[in-house]
């Protein structure tokens, strides 16, 4: 049975649990049946095949991490106002604000149920420290959409605390429990810190580009402050960043399709792209840093063109 079967297998198993809470088993279920491109699964899986580890001893723990995960889309559909995803209206959009809260918060309450796995060892603390990390990430991007001068250094730490630090979470845990020493670990770590800043920026790409195909741009409506927007305003060689954003705003005059415009027109796309596939080679790289006793030399080249081409296949 390859990871993705094995991960349903226990995310079933945990959401049987809310079963007996008719109400809540029913936004839940709705939210987790449309699992999407299960990249953190697969991404898991591919991991677990280049370090030779066995993959049903790490299911329990990747199960969390994509309940955990789910979680926090729930909550950030709310916070974010997108009432579709993965192609389906959003439990917000379909319940209501404060019935969403409460899935999430269902979901969120299996994790608590299922976090054996992590306990008594250093994952412990680890555990404690990625679930913490997150949700500063993401108090930092909704406090940059009331700002007009978010530095690029400032989005770039606040997509690696919200969402590279999930992929960092995810190899670092498989890298414990496989018996890797710290330094192996870090490395793993590191790998996926690099692997999930280029997944954010390409995902973040995509939102602008949408756009362009009629839809709706969430991050545009809601002011985000993404590395495409960031780098079209610093591009406009304005004084101030405040002048920069007026000029934007001004402009665009709210339009969604006249923004992306915009931030193509001060080449945020392009930019965002050079960046989103200079942390793709970066990481890359790290893999050939792996000690070949953790990962052999066939296994890194298969798990580099994994990295250049099936990871990007993005999706929540």
């Amino acid at each position: 049975m390859d990871m993705v079967k094995m991960v349903d297998v226990e995310i079933d198993k945990k959401l049987d649990l809310l079963k007996a809470y008719p109400n809540l088993y029913s936004m839940a279920d709705y939210h987790m049946k449309k699992r999407g491109s299960r990249l953190i699964v697969k991404i898991a899986g591919d991991i677990c095949d280049a370090l030779g580890t066995d993959a049903g001893a790490m299911a329990q723990a990747v199960a969390w991490i994509e309940l955990f995960h789910n979680f926090t889309l729930i909550h950030d559909d709310i916070i974010d106002r997108d009432g579709i995803r993965r192609g389906q209206e959003a439990v917000w959009k379909k319940w209501g604000t404060n019935q969403a809260i409460l899935a999430g918060d269902a979901v969120l309450a299996l994790t608590i149920l299922g976090q054996d796995c992590f306990m008594g060892c250093i994952l412990e603390r680890e555990l404690r420290a990625y679930i913490l990390t997150v949700m500063e990430g993401e108090y930092w991007d909704i406090l940059f959409e009331e700002r007009a001068d978010v530095k690029i250094e400032e989005c770039m730490e606040m997509i690696s605390m919200k969402s590279a630090e999930t992929i960092a979470f995810l190899l670092r845990t498989i890298g414990i429990l496989a018996g890797l020493d710290i330094t192996e670990v870090q490395k793993l770590a590191c790998l996926g810190d690099r692997i999930g800043l280029s997944l954010q920026i390409k995902n973040d790409v995509g939102n602008i580009l949408e756009a362009f195909r009629g839809r709706d741009s969430g991050d545009i409506r809601q002011k985000k402050k993404t590395l495409p927007v960031l780098y079209a305003l610093k591009n406009t060689k304005r004084d101030t960043a405040a002048d920069a954003w007026k000029e934007y705003t001004e402009e665009t005059g709210g339009d969604i399709r006249k923004a992306a415009e915009w931030i193509v027109g001060n080449r945020g796309i392009a930019y965002a792209l050079e960046k989103a596939d200079a942390y793709r080679e970066e990481a890359i790289g790290m893999v050939g840093g792996i000690a070949e006793t953790v990962i052999s030399a066939g296994s890194k080249t298969i798990l580099t063109d994994k990295i250049r081409h099936d990871f990007y296949l993005c999706g929540q």
